[in-house]
């Protein structure tokens, strides 16, 4: 039973990964575009 609830948590959490990390790098992707974005529209305000 313990053997089972192990494997269990186990595939849980990897289940969890690979969920997590391509949302987190989506994120990432996303705010690192919006700092340029950003970028783009400040400098012909600050000329």
């Amino acid at each position: 039973m313990t053997l089972y609830f192990r494997h269990f948590w186990l595939s849980a959490i990897i289940i969890s990964l690979g969920i997590l990390l391509p949302a987190g790098l989506y994120i990432l992707r996303q705010r690192k575009l919006a700092k340029k974005r950003e970028r783009r529209l400040l400098l012909p305000l600050s000329m």
